[in-house]
């Protein structure tokens, strides 16, 4: 074990530091300042079994308002957001024959049953980013009826994985904060 020189410092000396701070986001930036990348951030997850309320609730501790859905094996399936949980959806299933319980109730209500299936979802390859700007990735969003835009890579063995994520929330909320307003 090495042996560390400590000292005590006069307390002026010491100073937090922290990163330079952020001017917002525009428009006209690349889209990859945008994406949310799973190589440096940990994406949010839920088991297509889990109890919509239950998923609701770790979007809220988590800070986020979509969840991918994956198996147990990491394969990504679909995405559940906080509007297909509080939307439409959850009443939609409740009519469905494909509720197994007679009557039907909210308690019955897995993700699997409201979640956008990846089949469903607007994709877009990493490397198309490059050339692309914040405001074009609000576009194809606007233009999908989507909230978030999953961003998709090939792997080295020729698979798709999803690299990021991108939420016409946070895009919003950093594009106002730009223009030196408060965020929503």
């Amino acid at each position: 074990m090495s042996h560390l020189n400590l000292h005590r410092p006069d307390l002026d000396q010491v100073r937090l530091q922290s990163s330079p701070p952020t001017t917002g986001l525009h428009a006209s930036d690349l889209a990859l300042l945008a994406m949310t990348d799973f190589r440096s951030t940990r994406p949010f997850v839920v088991e297509p079994a889990r109890h919509i309320d239950v998923a609701l609730h770790d979007m809220i501790l988590a800070g986020v308002r979509a969840l991918l859905v994956t198996d147990r094996d990491d394969s990504v399936l679909g995405l559940i957001t906080a509007n297909d949980i509080m939307g439409e959806k959850p009443f939609q299933f409740l009519q469905n024959p494909q509720c197994d319980s007679f009557p039907c109730r909210r308690a019955d209500i897995r993700v699997e049953h409201v979640m956008t299936s990846l089949d469903e979802l607007p994709l877009v390859s990493h490397e198309e980013l490059s050339a692309c700007t914040v405001s074009d990735i609000l576009e194809n969003l606007e233009r999908e009826g989507v909230s978030h835009l999953l961003v998709v890579e090939r792997t080295t063995d020729r698979h798709k994985a999803v690299r990021g994520i991108f939420s016409r929330t946070q895009i919003e909320r950093e594009l106002l904060a730009a223009k030196g307003r408060p965020a929503a």
